[in-house]
């Protein structure tokens, strides 16, 4: 039987989730999400989202019962996906989440909210409070939330674009008289090209940028991220440093998550052979350089 793409497709699940259960269900939605999308990278961000809402509800639920619901309908401008999950929770557990959707639905911008809610709960004791954060960050979903009686339904959808737009990494153009920054896809890898001068005119954009350089290459899976240094003059030594705390998060990540980092060196530009191999040094098992 054929597909008809004009057509709203969802799947539906009632159970008992429990930890174990959780990873078998994110390989399915991803695997659901990739088959209907033909965008792995689609599919890798509603698999994530997947996963944080279905341990709240696994950790929620006054019952132990839940209930997920995936859909894929069309729209003139693209295809939008959705993932709701509902079940029974404490009225406590409600007003929370009310509370962390409202500071998500003032935040510009998502990535810098994920950032103030990971430093204000470095030091907590118990759960991360991190998921909702993580799927507007990471997966690019917006988070409604509706409530019937001691009931808690969350909505996460995405809109995504036709698949000749899909492949578009989502990393800000850098454009300055001294130095710029542009990126690209290709055969599964991030490449990002520096030209100009990262010096104390770039410190700025070059901090701001590395980390959506990281939260991008984790939100599409790439396996290797290329940096192409051929057309960079000279680095000081404060752009340096956010290099190295650009790889020390890599370093963190685990294994399974970590990608590799290609870095293109200009064999005319002597400083790029010490400096570049510092930074292989420093994380040898993550580095290939090539000139």
């Amino acid at each position: 039987m054929e597909r008809n793409d004009k057509e709203p497709i969802y799947v539906e699940l009632r159970f008992s989730p429990s930890p174990d259960l959780i990873p078998i269900v994110r390989r399915f939605v991803s695997s659901f999400y990739e088959r209907l999308l033909s965008q792995a990278d689609a599919a890798s961000r509603l698999a994530l989202a997947t996963h944080e809402l279905l341990e709240n509800t696994c950790k929620y639920s006054l019952d132990g019962i839940s209930s997920v619901h995936l859909g894929v309908a069309p729209r003139p401008e693209g295809t939008e996906v959705s993932i709701r999950t509902w079940n029974r929770c404490s009225e406590r557990d409600r007003d929370n989440v009310a509370t962390i959707l409202a500071e998500m639905d003032e935040s510009t911008d998502p990535f810098e909210y994920l950032q103030t809610v990971m430093r204000r709960n470095a030091k907590r004791n118990e759960g991360s409070g991190l998921g909702l954060a993580r799927i507007c960050a990471e997966a690019e979903m917006h988070i409604t939330s509706e409530v019937k009686g001691d009931e808690l339904c969350l909505v996460a959808r995405a809109l995504l674009p036709p698949d000749s737009q899909a492949a578009q990494p989502n990393l800000p153009l850098v454009s300055s008289p001294t130095f710029s920054a542009s990126s690209t896809f290709e055969d599964q890898a991030l490449i990002v090209r520096f030209t100009g001068n990262a010096d104390l005119g770039a410190k700025s954009a070059l901090e701001a940028l590395l980390p959506r350089i990281h939260a991008e290459a984790l939100r599409v899976g790439t396996p290797e991220v290329i940096i192409d240094f051929t057309g960079l003059e000279f680095m000081n030594s404060s752009c340096f440093r956010s290099f190295v705390s650009w790889l020390s998060e890599v370093q963190d990540l685990p294994v399974e998550r970590q990608y590799r980092i290609r870095l293109i060196a200009n064999s005319g530009m002597l400083w790029q052979r010490r400096s570049l191999h510092a930074l292989k040094c420093f994380a040898d098992e993550l580095i290939r350089i090539d000139i």
